[in-house]
């Protein structure tokens, strides 16, 4: 104790060393050892015995790295120089832990990325397959005529002309439909003109059956995305019903009080009411239709009931 007390008033420059400093370096724990003005050593520390003098005199402007765990210092003093060494072995051990535990936090943490990542693409193929099966269950109809198309094609070169014309109605509206539902899955709007390019694209497929058609738009903007997919399957429906005996079709989208109203009119060689049918098979999502029949034309006009919106 009374070593250790002697060496720390000297650490202090609290206790002269000029004499017996030998004796007292000997017996310290600090490394130092002293050179004189003509650089020959005086004292070298026990540990470090042999030492350059031109690395002393180096070590006054910069510290001197001896090896990855010792390091040189030095600084005048008078009539020579002292230097002491800094050992770094445990704070290098220490170093080495902590670059080691480093290196096991920034593994967990790829894990863990990984892993996130993982939970992310389940999730999605998750969506994606409720996606997939609510559109095989919505178009269910449309997807069992088309198959039923395909498997029985006539041999007869006309029927099969309009077999196939019938496949691209239904094809268009399976691609269509299928758009229009992945651009309102997490919406509430439609933009009407996405709308429009549906009903458009139905109604060029007519031509190919040489029937006319006539689109007029007179609304544009953003409205409810469910009413808007009612209206399109309804649409279609009405279309499939009477396809066989239409030769014109004109097809208009109006804006009525804020609220959608969709107008067909059908010349036709055969008349029926689909009134009840249609209104039966949409009870559950809310639309209003209206029905005028003549003996070659049949007029819709449909909308949705406000309190669905």
């Amino acid at each position: 104790m009374v070593i250790l007390f002697i060496e720390s008033l000297a650490f202090k420059r609290l206790l002269p060393s000029n004499r017996g400093y030998e004796s007292f370096l000997k017996i310290s724990s600090l490394n130092i050892g002293i050179m004189d003005s003509n650089d020959q050593i005086i004292f070298s520390p026990k540990n470090y015995p042999h030492i350059d003098p031109k690395l002393i005199n180096k070590a006054l402007v910069n510290p001197v790295v001896l090896d990855e765990n010792i390091i040189l210092e030095s600084a005048n003093i008078k009539g020579g120089k002292s230097f002491w060494f800094v050992d770094l072995t445990d704070f290098n051990k220490l170093k080495s832990k902590l670059l080691a535990l480093s290196e096991d936090m920034l593994s967990e943490n790829e894990l863990l990325r990984a892993n996130n990542k993982i939970r992310k693409n389940m999730v999605k193929i998750e969506d994606q397959k409720e996606i997939r099966e609510y559109i095989q269950l919505k178009l269910k109809p449309q997807f069992d005529k088309l198959k039923s198309i395909m498997i029985n094609l006539p041999e007869d070169e006309k029927d099969f002309e309009k077999a196939l014309k019938y496949a691209c109605i239904l094809g268009v509206y399976i691609k269509r439909y299928s758009n229009l539902f992945l651009l309102t899955k997490n919406k509430n709007t439609l933009d009407l003109s996405e709308l429009r390019l549906a009903f458009a694209e139905s109604l060029d497929y007519l031509k190919l059956s040489e029937i006319k058609t006539n689109l007029y738009w007179q609304i544009k903007g953003n409205f409810d995305s469910t009413a808007c997919l009612n209206l399109y399957e309804l649409f279609q429906q009405i279309l499939e019903l009477y396809l066989p005996y239409i030769s014109y079709i004109d097809l208009g989208l109006e804006n009525r009080d804020k609220n959608l109203e969709m107008k067909i009119r059908l010349l036709s060689s055969k008349t029926f009411s689909l009134k009840n049918y249609l209104e039966n098979l949409n009870k559950d999502i809310g639309l209003y239709i209206y029905e005028d029949l003549k003996e070659k034309e049949v007029k819709f006009i449909i909308c949705p009931e406000r309190g669905v919106l």
